[in-house]
C-alpha cells in the first residue's frame, strides 16, 4: 500500500467515525444505500463540472498559438476551477467509501437481529 492510499483509508475511517457520532448506523438498509447513491450523483457532479472547464480550457490552450505561451487570466480561473473540483470529487469519493462501509455495517446489523 502506498502513502496516497494509506492516506485515503484514513480519510475515509474518519469519514466513517464522524458519520457514526451524527447518524449511529442501524438496520436502515435502504436509508443507507440511499446516502451512497446520493454521495454518487454529487461525485458525478463534480466530475461534470470539471469536464465543463476542462472542454474550455482545451479550447484556450488550441486557441495560443506557439509554445510556450503566458497563460491568460481565463486559463487560470479554469486551471483553479479543475483542482477545485478536484478536491470536491476526492472529498464526495471518500464518503462513498465511508458510506459503503457503513452499509455494509447496517447489513451485518440487520443479519444479526
Amino acid at each position: 500500500m502506498n502513502d496516497i492510499t494509506a492516506t485515503i483509508k484514513h480519510a475515509v475511517n474518519q469519514e466513517l467515525d464522524r458519520s457514526m457520532e451524527l447518524y449511529p448506523c442501524s438496520n436502515l438498509v435502504h436509508g443507507s444505500f440511499g446516502v451512497i447513491k446520493e454521495e454518487v450523483l454529487e461525485t458525478f457532479t463534480e466530475l461534470g463540472n470539471m469536464h465543463d472547464k476542462l472542454k474550455d480550457l482545451e479550447k484556450l490552450v488550441y486557441k495560443a498559438k506557439g509554445y510556450p505561451h503566458q497563460m491568460c487570466a481565463d486559463e487560470i480561473a479554469l486551471v483553479k476551477g479543475i483542482e477545485s473540483d478536484a478536491m470536491d470529487a476526492i472529498n464526495e469519493l471518500i464518503q462513498v467509501a465511508a458510506m459503503c462501509k457503513k452499509y455494509k455495517m447496517a447489513f451485518t446489523y440487520t443479519a444479526l437481529d
